[in-house]
């Protein structure tokens, strides 16, 4: 499975990843712990990617925490599919299957955002190249 792979890949390099079987289980998980970044797979049973992460966006802002970094994950990178991302608070879009090398720089980016100097601010990307999983905020 996606979940399996993207386990592996990133395991190799220290990441502690967290899973979820679907959107409201990777929701839940969310507002349990802070998380420094969310991988979320756009097909998924309960409650959909886009719909997950309105919903970790939505509890961002009641409870005023800062939002996190999501990178989804899909078959599907059509124009409407991604601004479909976009729109629900999603910050990357990461076509499947998913490439080690493309997953670490995507990370990367998520978590050091102002890579291209001072000042410089996130902003929404399409990346070439699967299940929600994040890794507790570290701290």
């Amino acid at each position: 499975t996606n979940q399996l792979v993207v386990q592996i890949m990133l395991g190799k390099v220290g990441v502690h990843i967290i899973c979820a079987e679907n959107g409201r289980e990777a929701v839940d998980h969310f507002c349990k712990s802070p998380f420094d970044v969310v991988l979320m797979d756009m097909s998924m049973p309960v409650m959909s990617g886009t719909q997950a992460a309105q919903s970790i966006r939505d509890y961002e802002k009641l409870s005023g925490l800062a939002p996190t970094p999501i990178i989804a994950l899909t078959a599907n990178v059509q124009e409407e599919t991604t601004q479909a991302c976009y729109a629900s608070g999603i910050n990357a879009v990461m076509s499947k299957p998913v490439r080690r090398a493309d997953l670490i720089a995507a990370l990367k980016n998520a978590l050091n955002p102002n890579i291209g100097g001072p000042g410089a601010a996130p902003s929404p990307k399409s990346l070439s190249q699967g299940k929600s999983q994040a890794g507790p905020r570290s701290g």
